[in-house]
């Protein structure tokens, strides 16, 4: 009969656990570069943690793509290296997707200062032709009216004129008719 002591139970417990221990991380290993390359693209096979040929085939094509050493092994550096790229593909959409959206709404706000900027000049003429046109009938009753016609023109010219410059002014602005009440 042999007697183990306690010490030597306790360290033959710790040895079988070591030995247990790598079987247990390598499956869940397995099972996450399973997952990876599954949303990667690539085809492991069934996901169940196993070290299958179809994964083996998998981990291989996932490493020559990725000009990493071709071993077709599970290793904590290749599961490392998948989820960064599982992580960079995902975060990439989300930040194409918020590129796309700032360059959208960029070009929305450039649209929109570009149709303000016609609409003012649009203004401005129709006020400078407006101008232009009352200053001529003033100018015609000046000649040919009486010199009472002749300044009322002129008052009604220059009350539009300024009122005009003043409403398109006030467009530039962004005044409002409600801000001025």
């Amino acid at each position: 009969m042999r007697i183990v002591t306690r010490t030597a139970l306790l360290s033959m417990i710790a040895a079988s656990m070591l030995v247990t221990a790598p079987v247990v991380l390598a499956d869940e290993l397995v099972q996450m570069i399973q997952k990876d390359l599954v949303a990667l693209g690539y085809d492991p096979g069934t996901i169940d943690g196993q070290l299958t040929t179809k994964t083996q085939v998998a981990i291989s094509k996932f490493q020559t793509d990725n000009g990493m050493p071709v071993t077709g092994e599970a290793s904590p550096q290749l599961a490392g290296v998948t989820s960064s790229k599982v992580d960079q593909m995902r975060n990439g959409g989300k930040q194409a997707q918020a590129e796309a959206s700032a360059e959208e709404k960029a070009a929305a706000e450039r649209n929109c200062q570009q149709k303000k900027a016609q609409e003012s000049a649009e203004k401005r003429e129709k006020a400078t032709g407006f101008r232009r046109l009352a200053g001529a009938g003033t100018r015609l009753l000046g000649r040919y009216g009486s010199s009472e016609a002749a300044s009322t023109a002129t008052d009604v010219y220059v009350t539009g004129s300024v009122a005009s410059d003043a409403a398109v002014a006030a467009d530039e602005l962004g005044i409002t008719d409600e801000d001025c009440e």
